[in-house]
């Protein structure tokens, strides 16, 4: 049995390292929405005055630090669908959930 876990975890790192490498840089998009932008702003005045009101709400959210696991952290998750080599296709997302929190360094 506990082999099983141990090759579901690796079958989901594996899952998720090659859906993060599958990924397209979103830095192209970023360029052209600011060369956009500053056409706009130079048209549309309001527009301008609206756009000033969007980043003081998304400053009320927290800022969530990325932490780094040291190698050989062990993460059980439980996923909420069911995956499989006959039901599921490369590249294919699912969601999970982690079961237990992660602890490192005395942190949670």
């Amino acid at each position: 049995m506990p082999s099983r876990l141990v090759v579901l975890c690796l079958g989901l790192f594996l899952s998720f390292g090659l859906s993060a490498c599958s990924k397209q840089p979103a830095n192209s998009a970023n360029t052209t929405t600011s060369s956009t932008d500053a056409t706009n702003t130079q048209n549309a005045p309001d527009t301008l005055a609206q756009k000033a009101t969007v980043p003081t709400a998304e400053k009320s959210k927290p800022q969530v630090k990325p932490v780094l696991l040291p190698a050989g952290t062990i993460l059980t998750v439980r996923i909420s669908e069911a995956v499989g080599s006959k039901i599921s296709q490369p590249g294919q997302t699912f969601a999970a959930t982690l079961a237990q929190p992660v602890e490192v360094a005395g942190k949670t």
